[in-house]
């Protein structure tokens, strides 16, 4: 996606994480991709939601996931999707072309990620509040 830092094109990676049965989303905006940002918007998503869901889906990662490990008990349940493999993602990639659809067209201007952060966190707590029956 691409965004206006102080007047100047910039791309972003946009963090996106959506709870399938609650319908309740989070975006966050970072300058690349990376295991750290993976981490931190995982972080980020986790205190938004309330709380960390029994199921995680995730988008194919090659900067964070190589393998996963097989046969141990885990408390959560992940997921892995194969490289282009939309459907195996569907609520996640809908989100992404919602987020660039509605939030950065026409590109929007902002003094730096905190400012965008804080706008994409209003609009996700407003479309939350826009929700019925949904449960944090």
């Amino acid at each position: 996606m691409i965004v206006k830092d102080n007047g100047i094109p910039r791309k972003v990676q946009v963090f996106c994480a959506k709870l399938s049965s609650e319908k309740a989303e989070f975006i966050h905006a970072y300058p690349r991709q990376s295991s750290e940002f993976f981490f931190d918007g995982l972080n980020k998503a986790v205190v938004f939601f309330g709380g960390i869901p029994r199921k995680f889906i995730f988008d194919n990662l090659t900067q964070t996931v190589k393998e996963v490990e097989k046969g141990n008990d885990r408390i959560l349940q992940d997921e892995f999707c194969g490289p282009a493999k939309g459907n195996e993602k569907v609520l996640v990639e809908n989100l992404v072309k919602y987020t660039g659809n509605n939030y950065f067209l026409p590109y929007l201007d902002f003094k730096g990620f905190n400012e965008l952060n804080n706008w994409l966190l209003n609009k996700c707590w407003n479309r939350l509040q826009t929700k019925k029956n949904v449960r944090l």
